[in-house]
This record gives structure tokens, sequence and C-alpha cells, in this order.
């Protein structure tokens, strides 16, 4: 399952550097590696239930600039990575999240 979840989000880091142009995190001056490995068993798959965050996923998170992230979320990733996952952790890890907060097509 760990090699299942791994291959996921190499294929998820591709097809968004891919999509985007360049590496996500390059316009947002992210960690997107270090965001990925601690944070993507609770934003992915999509339907899988919330789970809270670990520490070393709320560090990553709190590094973070997720606006600009979620400014760069489309179609192809919403179908990989649940936006509103990525709200749910931003908010356990005590990242304020305004009501009306946009992430990819997710308010």
């Amino acid at each position: 399952m760990a090699k299942l979840m791994r291959l996921f989000s190499i294929l998820a880091f591709v097809v968004a550097k891919s999509i985007v142009g360049t590496q996500p995190a390059e316009d947002c001056n992210i960690d997107f590696q270090g965001l990925v490995k601690e944070c993507q068993q609770y934003v992915m798959p999509p339907d899988d239930p919330k789970t809270s965050p670990s520490a070393g996923c709320c560090d990553e998170v709190k590094k973070a600039d997720i606006p600009c992230m979620c400014s760069k979320v489309n179609t192809v990733i919403e179908k990989m990575v649940s936006m509103e996952k990525v709200v749910f952790v931003t908010r356990e890890c005590g990242v304020p999240v305004k009501a009306g907060f946009q992430c990819g097509s997710y308010i």
C-alpha cells in the first residue's frame, strides 16, 4: 500500500508539473517535495475519509503559501487531490482559512 501511495504521489507531482509548466511550488516559494512527502496521505485520494495531519505535515503546511498553491489547482489535480481535505488539513494545522476561501473549484 505504501508503494502504491508513493507511486500515486509521484504521478500527481509529474502531472501537476506538466500542467502548470513548472513545479507548482516555484511560483509560490514552497518546498513542494516536503509538502507532498509529509501531507500526501491526508489530502489524497479524494474518496478516503479525512484524518488529522501529523506534526510533520503541519510543519510543512505552516511554511507553505496555501493561497498561492490553491491558485494553481486545475481540474486534473482536483481528480487526484481533495481540495476539501487541503482546507481541512490547513485548518487542523492551525493556519486560518477564511470563509469563502477558494482552492481550485472548492470554496
